[in-house]
């Protein structure tokens, strides 16, 4: 897994209730100052934000973009690729977007939608909570963290080498256009703070979930050189989804 958080690195995940719309609408099972969860859930494929069975797979047009302008466009995909046990719970193994070498693990929770990586020391985080927008939550706490900062006033970019927590605030958002179609469902808007001095950066990762079908839009951002600064550097959009009972 990229070493650098890039953005924000994109470490998830989420939940299920008895509907779609329990889930945009529930208050409950939500924990706002910790990381963890009670447990796995049994069924991981409906009443979920993130679809998880052996098969599932999402493809997005990509736009990678410096100061404003379309430098290259390419495909990316993400594929379930297998259903594994750790520590007696049900996770799945999946190629993840924007990483060339390694895979991440997911698993729908009673909290959320979980997001692990093996060659990073098991690092986990909260991809996508059950919605709740009033106030956002802790989606992940790294340490010594090289987060990738461009510096305005030498056209390039440096390497902060700092302890981050990932918040987390959810958004309900409507008629939503991607390639794949119109879509309602939650937008994820993830932001850093320093953990010693509490300075917090501008957004660094934006995902956008539809329940039962998945992410049909991630938004990467590198962080400015200015707490409040951020460009947009990559966008990806659905351009397709194959989804198993």
């Amino acid at each position: 897994m990229k070493k650098y958080l890039f953005i924000a690195s994109s470490f998830l995940l989420l939940g299920l209730f008895s509907s779609c719309e329990d889930i945009i609408n529930s208050d409950e099972n939500i924990n706002k100052y910790g990381i963890h969860y009670n447990y796995v859930l049994t069924d991981q494929t409906n009443s979920v934000i993130m679809p998880l069975h052996v098969g599932n797979t999402w493809i997005y047009n990509v736009q990678e973009i410096k100061s404003g302008s379309l430098v290259r466009e390419y495909l990316d995909t993400i594929k379930v690729v297998n259903e594994v046990l750790h520590n007696n719970e049900k996770w799945f193994e999946v190629w993840w977007i924007n990483d060339d070498n390694s895979t991440i693990f997911l698993t729908n929770t009673d909290v959320g939608l979980w997001m692990k990586c093996e060659i990073c020391d098991n690092k986990s985080s909260l991809e996508a909570q059950y919605p709740k927008l009033t106030s956002p939550y802790l989606a992940s706490v790294n340490d010594n963290v090289k987060t990738l900062v461009y510096d305005d006033s030498l056209d390039e970019y440096v390497v902060l080498d700092k302890n981050f927590y990932r918040w987390t605030n959810i958004e309900n958002v409507s008629n939503v256009i991607v390639p794949a179609g119109r879509f309602n469902g939650l937008e994820y808007q993830n932001w850093l703070e320093d953990k010693n001095t509490k300075m917090q950066f501008a957004m660094s990762y934006i995902p956008f979930y539809v329940p039962d079908i998945g992410p049909i839009i991630f938004e990467y951002y590198l962080l400015g050189s200015k707490p409040e600064a951020t460009n947009l550097n990559l966008l990806f959009e659905l351009i397709s989804y194959e989804l198993f009972e």
